[in-house]
């Protein structure tokens, strides 16, 4: 086929070729960012929605120190920074957790490790921005350690002394201990 002057008519592409490569490329681009961005999301929505740094939160809402520096509520931000690594029944986890309540910031920073099964928080602490000192919060709240037994996710603590039935129960107490 020729057009009205006796030239030969050109086809879609080689009408259209310029338009095609520049927005095609585009979308590519576009589907990159996206699936890139999808990824970054996840890994940092799993690593906030860890058991480490859950928990960790709950010691920092809990801590009447924090509270005093940050104000109420607090909040996590979305940049957790670490690692969490779990398999089967072994794994740790060591998180900085950005925070901020009202009257200032801080980085929460969390290590637990998974034995048998259970977590257990080794290391609790914030860092307020402006302060030299960090917040520990495992000493602030009186439990060298924090675990969880069981698929329930059931937060135990150890017994206080005071509570102990083998100091309260004659039968309980040691042969040589017995009045």
């Amino acid at each position: 086929m020729t057009e009205a002057g006796g030239r030969p008519r050109r086809g879609w592409w080689a009408s259209n070729w310029v338009w095609v490569v520049p927005v095609g490329c585009l979308g590519l681009v576009a589907i990159a960012v996206a699936l890139v961005g999808g990824l970054v999301f996840a890994v940092f929505g799993s690593l906030r929605q860890s058991w480490a740094c859950e928990h960790g939160l709950e010691l920092v809402r809990g801590s009447p120190a924090v509270v005093a520096a940050l104000g109420e509520p607090i909040e996590a931000g979305f940049w957790v920074s670490g690692s969490v690594s779990v398999s089967g029944p072994s794994g740790s986890a060591d998180l900085a957790v950005p925070i901020h309540g009202p009257k200032g910031t801080g980085t929460l920073y969390v290590r637990a490790t998974r034995k048998a099964g259970a977590w257990s928080l080794e290391r609790a602490e914030v860092a307020v921005e402006g302060r030299a000192e960090r917040i520990e919060l495992l000493e602030e709240n009186a439990p060298p350690a924090l675990e969880v037994r069981g698929p329930g996710g059931v937060l135990s603590r150890p017994i206080p002394a005071a509570a102990d039935p083998s100091t309260e129960d004659p039968r309980c107490a040691s042969p040589g201990s017995r009045p």
